[in-house]
């Protein structure tokens, strides 16, 4: 299971300012609340968003429209695990990913089909405004780090490397022309292709030299990313690792039990070293200002409140650059 990191912040709609808070409390009284009207007035492209009790601060994040798991969150007849069993058994129910909180930062841990940050960052939008802070937005931003091609001979283990090209990339064009006899000038519909090379046996063969060979030897022009999945020194976990382009710091978790996984995840994000180096450059951005207190936001409910949308556009995940919407209470 991929488990992807963000720095959190709440902008303040009006001003265009950034506000660096954290929301662990905030997030375990909502999901301790027992407001099932608001709780059901969640919902992104048509699906109810639920966040579920996990752990001391990891929790399910649900995203489905069948009426059966619905009916089972809000009259809780159904235990947490349970709801879980149902999703991994049946995906036509819905999706369910984990989400990790901390100060200033969360984790996300998913699987292909599971909702996302963009999903997340809707449900925790409403949430703020649920409970007094009409003006403000939940934007999450990437964490993320970039390799220099020197620094690559002293990796310790490289699993696999994936390269993605778009169609400026002389080698792409090859390849596009190679596999479909596309010529370069009739490629405006495509965006790029992707490339990942593997071991023969998953943890045994080291990539570490052909790394450093395709870093050397693919064109620059186009090229997108160039990422391995990797580890520093013999002691860390595999990891995504970007030499060129930029994604989020990530964590691979493997586990025996679901269950495992309120302690693997937290404990994962609190000794990444590259995470928390982030975490601290996140949150010594001086274009934010720390707020000790999030009541002194106007987030004082002690009850959240149904509120609907006065601007249209939704929150941005990646850099947090865009707006996200100011709403007002209803009734």
């Amino acid at each position: 299971m991929r488990l992807s990191y963000y720095g959190y912040c709440l902008l303040h709609v009006p001003t265009d300012k950034r506000h660096l808070v954290d929301l662990r409390a905030l997030t375990k009284k909502f999901v301790n609340s027992t407001n099932q009207q608001f709780k059901a007035s969640i919902t992104y492209h048509g699906e109810r968003l639920y966040l579920l009790p996990f752990g001391a601060s990891t929790y399910l994040f649900v995203q489905t429209k069948t009426n059966e798991i619905i009916k089972a969150i809000e009259r809780k007849t159904l235990s947490v695990q349970d709801i879980r069993n149902k999703l991994m058994q049946n995906e036509s129910v819905g999706f369910a990913s984990y989400v990790y909180m901390d100060d200033s930062y969360l984790g996300i841990a998913s699987r292909v089909l599971s909702p996302r940050i963009t999903a997340f960052a809707e449900l925790m939008t409403k949430v703020i405004v649920g409970y007094g802070g009409t003006d403000y937005a939940f934007v999450p931003t990437v964490l993320a780090e970039t390799l220099p091609v020197s620094a690559i001979k002293t990796l310790e283990h490289v699993g696999s490397v994936t390269v993605e090209m778009n169609v400026a990339n002389s080698l792409a064009q090859d390849m596009i022309k190679q596999l479909t006899t596309r010529q370069p000038d009739n490629l405006v519909d495509i965006a790029s292709i992707e490339i990942t090379i593997k071991p023969v046996r998953k943890g045994k063969k080291n990539l570490r030299s052909d790394l450093s060979q395709i870093a050397k030897n693919v064109p620059t022009k186009g090229l997108v990313s160039l990422e391995a999945r990797a580890k520093a020194t013999a002691a860390d976990h595999m990891t995504d690792i970007f030499i060129v382009g930029e994604g989020s710091i990530r964590d691979f978790i493997d586990f025996k039990k679901e269950s495992d996984l309120q302690t693997l995840i937290p404990s994962r994000a609190v000794n990444n070293s590259a995470l928390q180096l982030k975490v601290r450059e996140y949150k010594s951005n001086v274009s934010h200002k720390k707020v000790a207190d999030i009541s002194t936001l106007g987030i004082d409910r002690n009850t959240p409140a149904i509120t609907v949308a006065v601007a249209s556009e939704t929150v941005a995940a990646g850099n947090g650059n865009r707006r996200g919407r100011a709403s007002k209470k209803t009734g």
